[in-house]
């Protein structure tokens, strides 16, 4: 089969290539301590990406890629960056005189960071899985973490010691606050309940069912006598602290509740909705001040304010808002960049490609036209995504436990598989789209018909999460790989362990099949590739493949061809007979998440955390084009000069969507001649172009597109580039 993507460069092609494509940006560099920036939110269910410095100025986020942005909040614009941890950021709280951050990650541990260099003072491994809280008492002696464990412990500072640690509740702990006088802890729980607790003895004083569903989050008012509490049940309470009575509870969205607030004077409480608002409260009436129509989709954490005059929002739409309390005006609105690749899959005719975003989002992009086909959004809080083998099935598994499935002729499928009763940590689609295999961070995983939403399997499968699951080609077998450093082969039809395979040094990340089902090869956090054989379970080749851990491995559709992603920001090709490297590809800024082939095995798909999908020629490593959703758009780019883009792939604010990760000296585009916006173009409308002439090195980019006139997309243009060939 000819390589579709191969028409976008080929001798033959090229005149029609260079009417239609637009130049390749140069290859980005880190953040530049001080260098205006952007940064990307990771929101969901848990964690508290947002908090506000003491002194007002600064926000501090934390990202799913494990970067942490400070945000000077007068402006709108990033002041400092810098990467904390490689398993993503989980909370971020700064210290009462704001010259300390914690920050929480997905690796169970906690650091300490100095402002405003952002230097690392302390590092400890802190519970037993995510830190979903973090809060410093008012003296800054204590910080307060609480956990996916079901836990909360209490730190002393700066050394790190644990002073204790409670099983707090049945279930996650999502959030931990401490009362203004720094004696009392508030917890709250997916067990619907609210527990206080002593912070010199560690006894519980309340214990409050507080809800009908999960609590989000927990706030104190300033006086100390009321506790808000936010739940998933839309609603939100006021509760004695001193008793535990109820004193008001408001029917406040109409959705799941994340995250509430007071304002410095508790007069005014502030509620941030999974319905995109968030919404101002009179703490005395319980009536409604304002509603603030805050992001295109989840709100996910609001702060105020030290002064009461502003309020900060954190949206799932990768934007962060500050408004005026109480009119709800919009001050300045910062967005950031894409949200991560997690899945992709080629059509089986190899003129299609199919990813999936971790905010949900499935996009069907025309090959090799480079044009983005459809794009649908499910629920935001996408854990994991699968692709069937033939890019027509996809299975989203999210927050809540349930499973959806998308069909690329029909699409969203009505009846979500109510899978889990936490979070779905991995999910595996058959060849044919009629199993689904899914895990929740436990160690089993569970096999359910697709078409009935039936179990078939509950199987009891490791002694640590399951990170990864796969199906075989044939669908007769699924294999199983743990944090318990072994891979399990099992009988789809029955359920039965075929074979256990102990991978020598490290927890397995990833797990797939070869097209032919006879080897398996696998990824693990120390940077190591395996290969086994699946008759025996012995173990093939193993591969210390990069400097940081692998993510995620693919075979090419012969077999002889072995792709791997890492943390470390490339993708290797292996020889599958001889375990030698064959090409080493860099041009991804963030972590390699998800690798396909192309039917003919010529072009290889690879999708990261900075939110590009990029297409490799695999013979030499070159890239063919660089595929960036935007919100309200698309941008594609080849290493040729040609670029195109369709809708608004602008920042809602009209500046650059990604010099965070841009040296100044590196930024080149053209100046406009005028302070004025160019008119937006249409939606339904593609542009074509060549690249801007290089400008001023130094300057912010504001550059323009040349051709029609539309704003400069550093996010596409600069960020997101080809390497050279």
């Amino acid at each position: 089969m000819a390589n579709a993507l191969g028409a976008l460069v080929s001798e033959e092609n090229e005149a029609r290539v260079k009417s239609e494509w637009g130049a390749c940006p140069p290859r980005p560099e880190e953040v530049e301590p001080n260098a205006p920036a952007d940064f990307s939110s990771a929101l969901g269910a848990l964690g508290t990406y947002l908090a506000i410095q003491s002194g007002g100025r600064l926000l501090a986020l934390g990202s799913e890629s494990g970067r942490v942005y400070l945000i000077d909040g007068e402006v709108g614009r990033v002041v400092r960056s810098w990467i904390a941890d490689t398993y993503g950021i989980s909370s971020v709280a700064f210290s009462p005189d704001g010259q300390t951050l914690a920050t929480a990650s997905g690796d169970e541990t906690i650091a300490l960071w100095s402002l405003p260099r952002g230097t690392l003072l302390h590092h400890w491994a802190a519970h037993k899985n995510w830190v979903t809280s973090l809060t410093f008492s008012p003296d800054g002696q204590t910080l307060a973490s609480g956990s996916v464990d079901n836990t909360f412990a209490l730190w002393s500072l700066p050394s790190g010691a644990l002073i204790q640690r409670i099983q707090a509740h049945e279930s996650i702990v999502s959030s931990v606050n401490f009362s203004p006088d720094g004696q009392t802890l508030a917890s709250a729980s997916w067990d619907t309940t609210i527990a206080l607790w002593s912070v010199p003895t560690g006894t519980l004083l309340q214990h409050i069912q507080a809800h009908k569903d999960w609590v989000s989050s927990v706030a104190f008012s300033p006086d100390g006598q009321t506790l808000a509490s936010a739940s998933k049940d839309e609603t939100v309470a006021l509760w004695s602290v001193s008793s535990g009575t109820l004193i008001r509870r408001i029917q406040a969205h109409e959705l799941h509740v994340a995250s509430v607030a007071f304002s410095p004077d508790g007069n005014i409480l502030a509620s941030a909705s999974h319905d995109g608002t968030v919404a101002l409260w009179s703490v005395f009436s319980g009536d409604l001040v304002q509603r603030i129509q805050a992001q295109r989709s989840v709100v996910q954490s609001v702060a105020f304010h030290p002064k009461g005059h502003t309020l900060a929002s954190l949206g799932v739409d990768q934007t962060v808002a500050i408004w005026s309390v109480p009119r709800g005006d919009q001050i300045h609105r910062v967005q950031a960049h894409p949200s991560a690749i997690v899945g992709l899959a080629f059509s089986l005719d190899g003129l299609s490609l199919i990813s999936g975003s971790s905010k949900g989002t499935i996009a069907q992009w025309s090959l090799p036209s480079a044009k983005l086909l459809r794009r649908e959004l499910t629920d935001p809080f996408v854990t994991t995504i699968a692709i069937a083998l033939d890019g027509q099935t996809a299975v989203l598994g999210l927050y809540d436990g349930t499973l959806a499935v998308w069909s690329a002729h029909s699409g969203w499928l009505p009846n979500r598989i109510q899978a889990h009763s936490k979070w779905v940590a991995s999910v595996a689609v058959s060849s044919d789209g009629q199993m689904i295999a899914s895990t929740s961070g436990d160690t089993t995983f569970e096999l359910w018909n697709a078409a009935s939403s039936a179990l078939h399997h509950l199987v009891e499968a490791h002694q640590d999460v399951v990170a990864s699951v796969a199906f075989s080609p044939d669908g007769r077998w699924v294999a199983s790989a743990s944090k318990d450093k072994t891979i399990a082969l099992w009988n789809v039809k029955s359920g039965a362990l075929i074979h256990r395979m102990e991978a020598p040094t490290s927890g397995v990340t990833n797990v797939v099949f070869s097209p032919d089902g006879r080897m398996l090869a696998s990824a693990s956090s120390d940077g190591a590739v395996a290969l086994w054989n699946v008759a025996s379970g012995a173990p093939i080749q193993h591969i210390q493949a990069h400097a940081r851990a692998a993510t995620v491995v693919a075979f090419s559709p012969d077999g002889q061809t072995l792709a791997s992603g890492s943390f470390d920001k490339t993708i290797a090709l292996w020889n599958v007979a001889s375990g030698k490297l064959h090409i080493r590809i860099e041009g991804h800024t963030g972590t390699v998440r998800c690798l396909a082939f192309s039917p003919d095995g010529t072009t290889l798909a690879s999708g990261s955390d900075d939110g590009t999908i990029r297409l490799w020629r695999v013979s030499d490593g070159a890239c063919l084009a660089v595929l960036i959703p935007a919100p309200e758009g698309f941008a594609a780019y080849t290493p040729n000069g040609r670029y195109k883009f369709q809708g608004d792939v602008k920042t809602t604010s009209g500046t650059p969507l990604a010099s965070s990760v841009l040296k100044p000296a590196s930024l080149k585009a053209t100046k406009t001649a005028s302070p004025n916006k160019p008119p937006a173009a249409s939606a339904s409308t593609t542009r074509y172009g060549k690249a801007p002439h290089p400008g001023t090195p130094n300057a912010l980019v504001t550059g323009y597109w040349s051709g029609p006139q539309k704003p400069l997309n550093s996010q596409s243009q600069l960020l997101h580039s080809c390497p050279a060939r």
